[in-house]
This record gives structure tokens, C-alpha cells and sequence, in this order.
């Protein structure tokens, strides 16, 4: 004999079956907008019975990677990829001098990303053109115009053509 069948909830199950094409115009008549709450509509497609009608917009999904950059940027630190670009080399070139050249980075955040602050950006500039010697000039020209600051004394408009 078989166990008896208890039922914990009620479920309403549509008993007519509807042509898809007919589907998918109710739904979207029935205006699913985006949950990020930029009020766009959610557009229902012909896979969406099968994968459930998507809460987000593609892209439009909370992304928890950009939330925590941006909240270490505006705490005032800098990314690994962001001190590179300020020193003119390349972020595998910056992490390979970690150890060697400069203490290891500290990690913030839930991920434990490198960020630096302003400050050791200037102590690794100073002490890359202290041990550059005939590189220096290669790390002048691919660093950025921002970082690069005029010499004392001297102007564009003075230089000798």
C-alpha cells in the first residue's frame, strides 16, 4: 500500500494550454520593469517559460566587485591597475616588484585587493627612478602627463629650439 500523501501547500495549476506567441504579449503587458530601479521594462522573450522572466535588465544586476572598488576608491586608495598606470609600467611589472623592491601591498575589502594610497605611489616613484639609472628616462615618457611635474626653474616657453 502506498504512504499516504500529506500536502503542506496549495498550488494553483493552469489547466489550458496557451499558445506561446500569446504568452509572452500578457506578460509583457503586464509591465515587469527592472529591479535595479531604473523603471525600464523587462522585454519577455520565448525561452522565459522554460528560464523564469529575469528580474534585471542584462547588465543592470547589482555588481558587488564595482560596489567594493568604489568604496575603496572613495576611502582614497588606489587599485593596483591605477598605481601602475601613475608610474608608467605595467601591472605584471608592478606586482613582480612587490617583495623585492617594496614591501607587499596590505589587502582591503572582502576580496583583499591591493590598494595603495597616494603616498606609497610617490615612495615607488621615487625609489623606481633612484634604482631605474638609464631607465629613467623610459619611465618618464610612459608615465602619464598628470604624474609628471615640471622641474623648478624651468618652463616650456624658455626652452632652447
Amino acid at each position: 500500500m502506498d504512504p499516504r500523501v500529506r500536502f503542506r501547500r496549495h498550488v494553483a495549476v493552469r489547466v489550458q494550454i496557451v499558445p506561446l506567441s500569446e504568452w509572452i504579449e500578457e506578460e509583457n503587458r503586464k509591465g515587469h520593469v527592472c529591479a535595479c530601479g531604473c523603471g525600464k521594462p523587462i522585454r519577455v522573450l520565448p525561452q522565459h517559460p522554460a528560464q523564469a522572466i529575469p528580474r534585471y535588465i542584462r547588465t543592470h544586476h547589482p555588481m558587488t566587485m564595482t560596489k567594493e572598488v568604489r568604496a575603496l576608491r572613495e576611502a582614497g586608495f588606489l587599485t593596483v591597475s591605477e598605481v601602475a598606470k601613475n608610474l608608467g609600467i605595467g601591472t605584471t611589472t608592478l606586482l613582480r616588484l612587490q617583495g623585492k623592491l617594496f614591501e607587499p601591498v596590505p589587502r582591503h575589502g572582502k576580496r583583499k585587493m591591493r590598494v595603495s594610497t597616494a603616498g606609497q605611489v610617490e615612495i615607488l616613484r621615487t625609489e623606481l627612478a633612484r634604482r631605474a639609472g638609464g631607465a629613467l628616462q623610459t619611465i618618464r615618457k610612459r608615465a602619464p602627463k598628470v604624474t609628471q611635474r615640471p622641474e623648478p626653474g624651468s618652463s616650456s616657453s624658455t626652452r632652447a629650439k
